[in-house]
């Protein structure tokens, strides 16, 4: 459980700024960009952590990794609040970026190395589902306190740091015992990720899947809150934290389908329905569609849809990734990590400096159409390469 917890918490905290960022925007009178920059730092941090501090946990053990992760996360958090300067934003997106690359590792390990004989998808489904309620979550809640405090910047973070003071908690009495019982620790090292020319190919069509799913992820948490501003003329914390918390609940959610598919499948099948959701998405950016009501209602769908296609996507790349990693899995997992990582910030990036030359909403359409053209041809891709379970008994 406490793996669990540590998880869920870490995402949640590296997500919870997400329906703040129109605040932040007005506040600091900024741009598009430097939001989508300050959205992206967390990720292109994470990626970096994961590959210099991520095996650090196989020399120190899980729980002293944990334990200094959630700390990271605290301080980040807190410096989420000193909202009168970039820098200190930017500090503690980087801090969560750090705390989030690093205990990704050991959080999983923790689970797969608990787990019954056979068992280890069935744990790695249970930290890709905290993981995604984690990150569903944490927007949701500063949302809702945003709106119902004096000072939103402030107390809506409260929570996420008492849930981070009891991750530390928790965190302390997780036992190290399995995990440094096979001989002598690991030297620490950077972790460069290799994948071998016999998987290659079949690797590079699941990443291809999970970078689109979280790209698409990506924007939502760094772009709809503004979005949502410009359709009813005012910031509603809550209104941007519901929608960006269905899309990734809704992920969550769809995991245990996508673990009784297929991976090419239940990709095929993800890309199909991100698709769905990213037509919907560009519709209510329309200038012909009338009313605020039906445009926040196309905003839900999209989040809805895209939600259900990220987690089949997504999963049915990490199960495939793993069924082909018989050699090497470290690298090619930490691999298609990375390239996640890179998929929720990069894009997101480019529609902000798109919002610099177009109105936002023609930017986001843009993303939509150069996203839709190169994922439709890749949808049969993933049926046709491999027939593997998504899981195994």
């Amino acid at each position: 459980m406490a793996a669990i917890l540590a998880l869920a918490a870490l995402s949640a905290a590296a997500n919870a700024a997400s329906p703040l960022y129109p605040t932040y925007r007005a506040v600091l009178g900024t741009s598009d960009l430097v939001i989508t920059a300050l959205h992206t730092t967390y990720a292109v941090v994470a990626v970096v952590a994961l590959l210099v501090l991520g095996p650090v946990a196989d020399t120190l053990g899980r729980r002293p990794v944990l334990v200094a992760s959630a700390l990271t996360a605290a301080m980040g958090t807190a410096c989420l609040t000193a909202s009168s300067s970039l820098a200190w934003l930017f500090a503690g997106r980087a801090l969560l970026g750090v705390a989030l690359g690093t205990a990704t590792g050991a959080g999983v390990a923790v689970l797969v190395e608990r787990a019954a004989p056979g068992r280890a998808p069935r744990a790695s489904l249970l930290a890709t589902m905290a993981v995604l309620a984690g990150t569903g979550a944490g927007p949701l809640v500063t949302g809702v306190l945003a709106d119902l405090g004096s000072s939103p910047l402030l107390v809506a973070y409260l929570p996420t740091l008492a849930l981070l003071a009891v991750t530390v908690a928790a965190a302390c009495v997780i036992d190290d015992a399995g995990a440094m019982s096979h001989g002598a620790p690991a030297r620490w090292r950077p972790r460069v990720p290799e994948i071998p020319a016999t998987v290659r190919r079949r690797f590079t069509v699941a990443a291809a899947s999970g970078f689109a799913a979280w790209s698409v992820a990506g924007v939502f948490l760094a772009l709809l809150p503004a979005v949502a501003a410009e359709v009813t003329g005012r910031i509603d914390h809550a209104l941007s934290g519901g929608i960006v918390a269905a899309l990734l609940l809704c992920s969550a959610l769809a995991l245990p389908l996508g673990y009784r598919l297929a991976a090419g499948v239940a990709q095929a099948f993800g890309l199909v329905t991100l698709s769905l959701g990213l037509v919907v998405l560009a519709a209510s950016q329309l200038a012909v569609v009338p009313g605020e009501t039906l445009r926040l209602g196309l905003l839900g769908i999209a989040a809805v849809l895209a939600g259900i296609g990220h987690g089949l996507a997504y999963w049915g790349a990490a199960a495939d990734v793993d069924a082909c990693a018989v050699r090497n899995r470290a690298g090619i997992t930490s691999a298609l990590y990375v390239l996640c990582y890179l998929g929720a910030g990069l894009p997101a990036i480019g529609v902000g400096a798109l919002s610099l030359i177009l109105p936002l909403s023609t930017a986001i359409v843009v993303f939509v159409l150069l996203l839709c053209f190169l994922a439709i041809p890749l949808i049969p891709v993933p049926a046709l390469a491999t027939g593997q379970r998504g899981h195994r008994s």
